[in-house]
């Protein structure tokens, strides 16, 4: 695994002695009438040696080893960090047969975090994998399903044998059916039994489509409510807009 760390107010991975620094783009998941935000989901950014941001995130093959890396470097960050909103820390299925893994994620007691789960594989459950998702679940950590698709069958066999939290609906499936309002309220309908608190629309980018999430009873997230920042982004916009008000 990748070393982290957390210095001067950057983020690092040590890769073989060679610091690589990372930045933490955050954009809110909210109420898709009221816009209050709920979550902060979180997008790790590479920057590069002249200082501008990349996605592509390529050291090994294992992105395994990296996503385990990149989840604790974001909460070793948030733990430096003002937050007022949970933030949503992703890993694969796989990572959660690691327990050392989960036993360094439970460390960040004082920072309120959200695991979600992707490339889910009931086949890969055992003991190990079921007794960490009672510790996660134990600690008060919420566990979402993420990037849902009604045609992963992996996915849909984990309803009911998983006690989810939330499903985040992947956001291909508010643009295809953006005609058909009555698909929204039909999944929503279908997939809210297996989840304790509800459902989380994608892609999220017009009122119309906010007026549809919001007849689900479901959160959101899109362009709509705002674009990934930087904290520091954040913060000045913040500010900006404070003096604009005045």
């Amino acid at each position: 695994m990748y070393k982290t760390l957390y210095q001067n107010g950057k983020s690092y991975l040590d890769i073989d002695n060679r610091l690589i620094e990372f930045d933490f783009l955050y954009q809110t998941i909210c109420h898709p009438q009221t816009k209050a935000p709920r979550y902060y989901d979180v997008q790790p950014q590479w920057i590069k040696s002249d200082g501008a941001y990349s996605q592509a995130i390529r050291f090994a093959d294992d992105d395994e080893t990296l996503t385990k890396a990149l989840a604790v470097l974001l909460l070793q960050t948030a733990n430096k960090q003002t937050l007022d909103l949970p933030v949503i820390v992703k890993a694969s299925f796989r990572c959660l047969s690691d327990s050392l893994f989960i036993d360094t994620l439970l460390q960040f007691r004082s920072v309120r975090f959200v695991l979600e789960l992707t490339d889910v594989d009931i086949e890969l459950l055992d003991t190990t994998l079921l007794e960490n998702i009672q510790r996660i679940k134990a600690s008060v950590i919420e566990l979402w399903l993420g990037e849902y698709q009604e045609t992963n069958a992996a996915a849909n066999l984990s309803l009911g044998v998983i006690a989810w939290d939330r499903i985040k609906i992947s956001c291909a499936f508010i643009h295809q059916h953006l005609a058909k309002p009555e698909r929204l309220l039909s999944l929503a309908f279908v997939l809210s039994p297996f989840t304790q608190y509800g459902l989380v629309f994608e892609g999220v980018e017009c009122e119309q489509e906010a007026s549809l999430v919001h007849q689900t009873q479901s959160l959101a997230k899109g362009f709509y409510f705002g674009y990934p920042q930087s904290l520091l982004q954040r913060a000045e916009n913040e500010k900006n807009s404070y003096e604009n008000a005045i």
